[in-house]
């Protein structure tokens, strides 16, 4: 389980405590909140997290009566950001999980160490697998290109 001083060296993050205490709710507020989709929020094992500025959003939407933790909207249901270790971003991508990792301490692929694990957002990973796609079509346009001209 991710404990709240691994959670904060990730950077700009709210527990949904925190939440409640920011915006002046009880917690059960944020989590009906999260679970309807008015707060998006990454979930790393057990611990959920949320973004300060989709806090202080739904805090304004709350405050204005826009929505309640009980109303659905149901175009947004929440959803939690994916993330993967490096072995599950490797099998995605279709390399080995020491190019995942050679990728990641060459800046390609953004990562986060939480506690003893890597993990890598599913977008960052959706990322990479594009331009890994794009250059080998580069790569192998030049080779073809060669094979003429020696021709």
């Amino acid at each position: 389980m991710a404990t709240p001083s691994i959670l904060k060296s990730m950077g700009n993050v709210m527990t949904t405590t925190e939440a409640a205490a920011t915006i002046g709710v009880h917690r059960n507020t944020i989590w009906n909140a999260i679970k309807i989709g008015h707060i998006p929020y990454l979930k790393i094992g057990n611990a959920i997290v949320l973004d300060p500025e989709d806090v202080k959003l739904f805090r304004a939407r709350y405050l204005r009566g826009e929505v309640t933790s009980t109303s659905v909207d149901p175009a947004k249901r929440g959803r939690p950001l994916k993330v993967m270790t490096m072995a599950e971003a490797a099998v995605e991508i279709g390399i080995l999980p020491a190019a995942v990792r050679k990728a990641i301490k060459n800046g390609l692929i953004p990562a986060q160490k939480v506690g003893r694990v890597i993990v890598i957002y599913s977008k960052d990973v959706e990322v990479f697998k594009t331009a890994r796609a794009a250059r080998l079509v580069a790569k192998e346009a030049a080779k073809a290109a060669r094979l003429v001209k020696a021709a």
